[in-house]
């Protein structure tokens, strides 16, 4: 009797990466790459031409936030199980992945054997988020998670009201709180409020995770020098 293979899609910018993804996957007996694609454009059309159980995404690639294509890969191939494999063990990154439709979040510095069970576990159906962002936080975010796959993924800007992403922005920018406020005709108490819903919604603790959020979703764009 023959084994059905788990068809797993490889989306990443790194083609040295991607080499090392299968020969790792075409070599288990119960997986084989199904396609691959370098940048956010390419996942979706790979979705829609190639029937395939998960696809390995990362987070940061050209064309667009692999956050950003989620959803669209979804609408492309509502069966497909995302799971994310990226360089940032942020919990910011790991609740916005998660409201957008992501299924599983894994950080590459994990082993091989890691990411293969996150694999099976993504592709029977179940969630898989990598240990190593754990503690309490890490059972915050899995209690807050959905049992099953949103009807509909969410843009991590949905998450936030008007309001919260101009103060994210300006925040993310370098200003302070009194010139946040100052700018937004706020008080200082306010703008206070606004950064610890910023804090529950999306798990930012400090102005470095700001800027990394608000630059992925493109609240801010990067100083070319």
């Amino acid at each position: 009797m023959t084994m059905t293979k788990i068809r797993v899609q490889l989306v990443d910018d790194h083609a040295v990466l991607r080499a090392g993804l299968r020969v790792l996957i075409n070599g288990q007996k119960d997986m084989e790459v199904a396609g691959e694609a370098h940048d956010a454009v390419g996942a979706v059309s790979l979705a829609r031409r190639c029937p395939a159980d998960v696809v390995l995404l990362d987070i940061t690639m050209p064309g667009g936030s692999g956050l950003e294509v989620i959803g669209k890969i979804l609408e492309a191939a509502p069966s497909l199980r995302v799971l994310i494999l990226t360089i940032h063990d942020d919990q910011t990154y790991l609740r916005s992945a998660l409201a957008c439709g992501a299924c599983g979040y894994l950080v590459k510095r994990s082993t091989d054997s890691e990411l293969m069970n996150a694999i099976r576990t993504v592709a029977r159906g179940r969630s898989y988020i990598d240990v190593s962002l754990g503690g309490r936080g890490l059972r915050t975010v899995v209690s807050r998670t959905p049992a099953r796959r949103p009807e509909a993924a969410t843009h991590p800007l949905e998450l936030l009201s008007q309001r919260e992403r101009e103060v994210l922005s300006l925040l993310a920018a370098g200003h302070t709180n009194q010139e946040t406020a100052d700018g937004l005709g706020l008080s200082v108490k306010s703008v206070e409020t606004y950064r610890r819903r910023l804090s529950e919604k999306l798990g930012i603790t400090n102005r470095a995770g700001m800027v990394r959020f608000a630059l992925e979703v493109g609240l801010l764009r990067p100083t070319v020098h």
